[in-house]
């Protein structure tokens, strides 16, 4: 095909990707539209895991040459933030922008790395020399490390390409993150009698302002400053019972710099808690890792523990290799050293894998939080993501 011939059907593939809404857990409409596009693309070996994800395989040479992990959302959380950013405007093309679920978030990344996938087989197709694996990964907003452990035993790449919006930047490291719980447990008692109980959501009041007071947050010379911000509170039994809570549950977001460990965040909270329990023996508090048990869109059940390591890539001849090869296509990259929405640690972090993160688009209020991408933005995008395949091909060979 024709530069004007990839370019006319990724526009067109965007716009019916964006067309399928696609939040955790309901990834099944738009993993199935996916397939026939992969297929249509002359992908080698299309699969699906057990836990969703889609995988499309590129084979240049099956003894030569690295083998590349290219990794994608399915899910979008923007389907999800707020009644406005789950219904965009009507999908169109306007003034040069596109409007729809989730296109700035990942759905132009997916659609652009999958063309560029084709575009490059054909470029290579005369010195052919590596493997390349497409993953279209369910969860990824949810708990990337979930598929991302899934694909690091099955495909075992010599790096990874992770397709998200960093409007055409390059980030070579990312904050890590953990949900970390606090649970307080009373004693329960109707409403009526509560001088007879020990409400749990009260007893937790005065520890929620020490743990904000407290907690210090540390700073990394790259990735800034980590930070720990309260998200949910969930008390039992309900308010309908007529009970006072003898259950109280507050779910804090860490931001996580290279190194911290589980047993380490968990800890310092654990530390500010017991300081406070020492003077009010009434307090019951326990600190941990947030773990749950899902089912994918597919049916499988797995159990998800939400900590994601920070991750820095460490290959500087990778990294000098990846800002070269798009510089010399005309783009000009800043390096980043953190991006929202997707997650390279368990590849960098775990795997200790040379990772770069690429894309267009960017999560912000600006394009209603990845519901719109400049069709520009997504053109370069695919010519930038031919650039850093081809490079990485010849560079690792």
């Amino acid at each position: 095909m024709t530069q004007k011939d990839y370019h006319k059907e990724l526009l067109q593939c965007c716009l019916e990707l964006a067309k399928i809404s696609s939040p955790p857990f309901k990834e099944k409409e738009l993993s199935k539209f996916l397939e026939a596009v992969m297929v249509d693309l002359c992908f080698d070996r299309v699969r699906r895991t057990p836990l969703g994800t889609l995988m499309g395989e590129v084979v240049l040479s099956e003894t030569e040459g690295p083998h590349v992990l290219l990794v994608a959302n399915l899910d979008t959380s923007s389907s999800v933030v707020g009644e406005e950013a789950a219904k965009p405007p009507n999908l169109e093309v306007s003034e040069g922008k596109i409007t729809g679920d989730g296109v700035a978030e990942h759905k132009g990344a997916l659609a652009a790395s999958l063309f560029a996938v084709r575009a490059v087989k054909e470029d290579l197709s005369k010195d052919p020399k590596g493997k390349l694996t497409v993953a279209a990964v369910p969860l990824g907003s949810f708990c990337a490390s979930l598929a991302a452990r899934e694909l690091l035993d099955e495909v075992k790449p010599d790096c990874v390409l992770v397709a998200g919006p960093t409007a055409l930047d390059v980030c070579f490291g990312q904050r890590g993150k953990a949900k970390i719980v606090v649970e307080n447990r009373g004693k329960r008692e109707l409403f009526v009698n509560s001088e007879r109980g020990i409400n749990a959501l009260k007893k937790m009041l005065p520890l929620l302002l020490t743990i904000e007071r407290e907690f210090l947050p540390r700073k990394d010379p790259l990735l800034g400053s980590g930070c720990l911000e309260i998200m949910d509170v969930e008390v039992a039994p309900p308010e309908e019972s007529g009970f006072i809570p003898d259950r109280c549950s507050v779910v804090f977001h860490r931001r996580l710099l290279p190194g911290e460990n589980k047993e380490e965040v968990v800890r310092e909270v654990k530390m500010i808690a017991d300081g406070v329990a020492a003077f009010d023996l009434e307090l019951d508090i326990d600190v941990f890792i947030r773990e749950e048990r899902i089912t994918t869109y597919t049916g499988t059940e797995a159990s998800v523990e939400f900590f994601e390591p920070a991750w820095v890539c460490k290959d500087k001849k990778f990294s000098s290799m990846c800002l070269e090869a798009l510089t010399k296509k005309g783009l000009s990259p800043r390096t980043l050293w953190d991006c929202p929405a997707v997650s390279g640690g368990y590849y960098a972090a775990v795997g200790g894998l040379p990772t770069v993160v690429f894309g267009p688009g960017s999560m912000d209020a600006s394009n209603s939080f990845g519901n719109v991408l400049d069709v520009e933005e997504l053109l370069v995008a695919f010519e930038g993501y031919k650039a850093l395949l081809e490079a990485i091909f010849k560079g690792l060979d």
